[in-house]
């Protein structure tokens, strides 16, 4: 009966380590966060290609970089001495990707960094916005 027990328990150790590890795994996993923005689907594959190319080169702009890090507050979020290193990390992180219907523009980033990644994505879409030339639709 003693090993009987003493076995349970080892087997209940084990599940219970098991779990919290992939908990943790998962957590720490890539977790792209992107905005689709939707382009007219009779373009060319390279001229959403073109659009995708001078985005990413615009949205790449070391100054442009700093202000989203400073607005999104990337220093003190990702634990980071500053702006200029959250920059570095952001551009890092930054992706354009044109697909047949879409350009997508988002971050890379961890699953438990989710919201941050939403929130920096967000802001990115107002310079994509100023980039682009879009304005807003009328109330």
């Amino acid at each position: 009966m003693q090993r009987l027990i003493a076995a349970s328990l080892i087997v209940l150790v084990l599940l219970v380590g098991g779990a919290g590890f992939g908990w943790a795994y998962r957590q720490n996993r890539s977790y792209p966060v992107f905005v689709p923005l939707k382009v007219n689907p009779d373009t060319s594959a390279a001229k959403r290609e073109e659009i995708a190319k001078i985005l990413k080169e615009k949205l790449s702009e070391p100054e442009r970089l700093l202000k989203v890090s400073k607005d999104v507050g990337l220093a003190g979020k990702w634990h980071l001495a500053s702006d200029k290193e959250a920059a570095a990390e952001l551009s890092k992180r930054l992706f354009v990707d044109a697909t047949d219907t879409t350009i997508n523009i988002g971050v890379h980033g961890k699953k438990k960094e989710k919201a941050v990644s939403g929130e920096i994505v967000t802001r990115l879409m107002e310079d994509v916005k100023e980039i682009l030339g879009l304005k807003p639709p009328p109330e």
